[in-house]
């Protein structure tokens, strides 16, 4: 077998030798990385940041409370936040995600309805995918179930 049809290959630039029009057009990365824990655990009051996992596993069997996203959210930052009880939890004692937080932060959108400061959650094993738009500056749903 030969391989003459890649003696003409040649390595890719590096960042260093492209031009600046193509470096801008790269998307942006968070400038802080996300923890590495794949679930994080909720069971009372919480407030989300930046380094938060992405996907938040609630139970609410005690009582209900508040999830609060990050007010400084960037393009494209998601969080899945589910029922995590065994039985499912979310019917008898619902969970709140707020969007804005003492007059910060950003609305949530649940399925193409109005711009909300909240959404509650009250379906039992429920689960939501909120992504953060910053054309909109608003968080959209992009799954519930």
């Amino acid at each position: 077998m030969s391989i003459s049809r890649y003696s003409n290959w040649k390595p890719m630039a590096t960042n260093s030798s492209m031009n600046s029009r193509s470096r801008s057009t790269q998307p942006k990365a968070p400038t802080t990385s996300p923890n590495p824990q794949l679930i994080q655990f909720a069971t009372s009051a919480t407030t989300l940041t930046s380094n938060d996992s992405r996907m938040i596993h609630t139970d609410t069997t005690a009582a209900g409370f508040n999830v609060t996203l990050p007010a400084l959210p960037y393009e494209g930052q998601e969080y899945t936040i589910f029922d995590g009880a065994a039985a499912g939890s979310w019917n008898t004692n619902s969970l709140t995600v707020l969007g804005v937080s003492g007059g910060s932060g950003k609305q949530i959108i649940v399925s193409g309805s109005a711009a909300a400061d909240s959404v509650v959650l009250n379906t039992r094993s429920q689960a939501i995918t909120l992504r953060y738009n910053s054309t909109s500056s608003c968080w959209h749903s992009v799954a519930k179930n």
